[in-house]
């Protein structure tokens, strides 16, 4: 008859975290889905002024998502990968934003 000898470890199993270590990962969780739900809610403000004919309100739209956009003149030599066209509100039209492709060289001909 063959003995097994088992070796019982006291405290916990290799791998499992602190109670601590949990809680502050849920935490930072928690922080992050509220941080996301805010810049939610900041982007839909700012979109919504900027249809209303806010121009610094679609001035941190377009620096934001196109920061490397420059504007562009009729002597500029390089090709515009997008037209932003923002016409501000008037007393009878809502603010418009158009965001189209620009035409490419094989259209202009």
């Amino acid at each position: 008859m063959t003995k097994e000898i088992t070796k019982k470890r006291p405290g916990r199993p290799p791998g499992a975290k602190n109670r601590k270590t949990l809680l502050k990962q849920e935490m930072e969780l928690l922080a992050l889905e509220t941080l996301h739900g805010m810049a939610l809610d900041a982007l839909n403000a700012l979109h919504k002024n900027a249809q209303e004919g806010d121009t610094a309100a679609a001035k941190v739209l377009v620096d934001k998502f196109l920061p490397n956009a420059q504007p562009g003149g009729e002597n500029d030599k390089s090709t515009p990968m997008v037209n932003i066209n923002i016409a501000p509100a008037t007393p009878t039209q809502p603010a418009t934003i158009n965001v189209t492709p620009a035409p490419t060289e094989e259209e202009h001909e």
